[in-house]
């Protein structure tokens, strides 16, 4: 339908992409995390055995960080969502009404004289307004057409006012005083019928989407009540209206299409820390209406050769206006198996409670506006047991705006966030920071099987100590694809890519049930700006990366990914400057 909303479900909705990392060859940006510890003073308390391995007086990178790893694979994981899980299809008109029969007399050569024409109490139109409109036909000669004519003007102001469910009619009658009776049959709910909701409470949609038995059918608040669940949820309404068994009345038949309840996705790729094992394998458990309305459940875990890490998520609607609260825990544990510092035995963990809200603010067509608050509370540290080489703890709010838009193939979708925290360590008392986040993504069907997709991010921040987890990194899947996952990082960054796919065979829409192949080229190119001590240069460090990939689909039960990317910065910081990017996505 022209000017239909392409929907991307909020539970696919990316957050912010940053990816960082740093070489051990390059100055590391002092920040409240471990990267203001150094090996040497760590090493000092260990017995003279252990003394002997000790490094140079140099940081750990960022891409060894529990907490930096931590975050990726959060990305990871939203990555993989919006990649692999169908959508349920928008339908084309929310509402669909069966036409009402004409009940006014058909006989237009029969003539009578009219004194008075009454009309039956109206609840919508102005009684100076019908005796306005009937003037014209009283004392006088008039024919059934001409009354016909004055029903079809009544019904006119019905129409005016979006009052679809109600008409004027001429009931069968003997006109012998010079008085005719018009009906006004204005609608009233009669009753409310759910259909093919397996997965969801009826008390839920009637919550969202439902109108009173007897109120008057109020068909643009039932298109707005519709598209707002559907925009809203992951499972969509539409609505038939059907005659009544009672005189005037109209019964509303609300019917659902939704997703499977349960989807059990299993991954794996190369996009994991080189420190703690680029390969990765995890399993991601989802439940979508956990307990009848619309509440999601999440189940994840991962692990490589130095990393294990799970969570869990839960986000439940909360008001008719599609308010939802969220809620998630993540917990990740890291040991450092490659690498210069593989044989120190370095292990981390990080745990993280997020809290969110979303809250739509505007729907307008195509477009949608939607708040967002969070509250991050994460709280890792580092250590060469028995020795603690940091605790730290960091404390995140953020306030944004999503927007969402998109009709005929076309979607854009960008954020827009303000985020202050505080941050601190063993050693440091609390440093407060402030700073500004922002993505987007435009997806552009060129036809002749060919779309375009471009997109960017960014954060700009005044405080140069960031914690580490709040810096911004380029590099990796997600980011400038011919370097390692978070290759560089500073305070302050951005990045740019571009998308070029071809369609190759079938379609390679997540909900498609059949093979479907795709081949893209890319061209990406990021910068940061890390801390540099005063008198020293402090200018943005950038890297440029093309390359091209394949994606393969088979409807829901598998989704592949495989593209190759060089880098064009030859840096003797950086170990490669080429990747070879994989993810495997089988859904059960």
């Amino acid at each position: 339908m022209p000017g239909r909303m392409t929907r991307m479900p909020t539970s696919r909705i990316p957050y912010l992409s940053s990816m960082f990392n740093r070489t051990l060859s390059r100055p590391i940006a002092p920040t409240f995390r471990l990267a203001s510890v150094t090996l040497a003073a760590a090493l000092g308390g260990l017995p003279s055995q252990q003394a002997n391995a000790q490094v140079p007086p140099v940081a750990i990178p960022p891409a060894a960080d529990p907490a930096v790893i931590q975050r990726q694979a959060i990305e990871n994981e939203q990555r993989i969502r919006r990649r692999s899980e169908p959508d349920v299809p928008a339908p084309d008109k929310l509402i669909d009404q069966k036409p009402v029969p004409d009940v006014s007399a058909q006989d237009a050569s029969i003539r009578f004289q009219v004194r008075q024409i009454v009309f039956t109490p109206s609840a919508i139109l102005p009684e100076s307004l019908l005796r306005e409109l009937a003037a014209p036909y009283e004392g006088r000669e008039v024919s059934l057409a001409e009354l016909r004519e004055l029903v079809a003007a009544v019904n006119a102001q019905y129409q005016a006012r979006n009052i679809a469910t109600a008409m004027a009619v001429i009931p069968p009658q003997e006109v012998t005083t010079g008085v005719v009776h018009i009906r006004l049959v204005e609608g009233r709910v009669g009753t409310v019928r759910i259909e093919g909701n397996a997965s969801t409470a009826d008390r839920y949609i009637r919550w969202r989407a439902g109108q009173a038995p007897g109120a008057l059918v109020d068909l643009p608040t039932l298109e707005a009540d519709l598209q707002r669940f559907n925009r809203t949820n992951e499972m969509q309404l539409r609505a038939q209206l059907e005659p009544g068994q009672d005189t005037g009345a109209t019964d509303i038949v609300l019917v659902a299409a939704e997703p499977e309840r349960q989807s059990v996705r299993a991954y794996t790729d190369n996009g994991g820390s080189r420190y703690t094992g680029e390969t990765r394998f995890g399993a991601i458990y989802t439940n979508r209406s956990l307990l009848g309305w619309r509440d999601e459940l999440t189940l994840s875990g991962a692990a490589a050769e130095g990393y294990r890490g799970g969570s869990v998520n839960y986000s439940v609607p909360v008001s008719p206006w599609g308010t939802r609260l969220s809620y998630g825990y993540f917990h990740d544990e890291t040991k450092i198996r490659n690498g210069p510092f593989a044989s120190l035995g370095i292990e981390g963990t990080s745990r993280t409670n997020l809290f969110g809200l979303r809250q739509p603010l505007l729907f307008v067509q195509a477009v949608q506006l939607d708040l967002t608050v969070s509250h991050k509370r994460q709280d890792s540290d580092s250590r060469i047991d028995p020795i603690e080489l940091s605790h730290n703890q960091t404390n995140t709010t953020a306030v944004g705006v999503d927007m969402r838009a998109g009709a005929d193939g076309n979607f854009t979708f960008a954020q827009l966030s303000f985020a202050t925290g505080e941050g601190r360590n063993a050693s440091t008392d609390w440093q407060n920071f402030r700073l500004v986040r922002g993505y987007a993504r435009h997806w552009h069907d060129l036809g002749a099987a060919l779309s375009l997709q471009v997109g960017g991010s960014f954060q700009w921040t005044r405080d140069q100590l960031l914690p580490s987890s709040e810096q911004f990194f380029i590099g990796g899947d997600g980011s400038v694809r011919g370097y390692d996952s978070a290759a560089l990082g500073g305070y302050n960054g951005y990045t740019l890519t571009a998308e070029l796919h071809r369609r190759l065979y079938g379609s390679t829409a997540p909900d498609s049930r059949s093979l479907g192949l795709s081949a893209f080229v890319f061209v990406d190119h990021g910068a940061v700006k890390a801390y540099a001590p005063p008198g020293t240069d402090g200018g943005l460090t950038s890297l440029t990366s093309a390359g091209l990939g394949f994606d393969l689909n088979y409807g829901k039960y598998l989704t592949a990914r495989l593209a190759y990317g060089y880098g064009f910065n030859d840096r003797a910081d950086l170990q490669r400057h080429q990747r070879v990017h994989f993810q495997v996505v089988a859904g059960f």
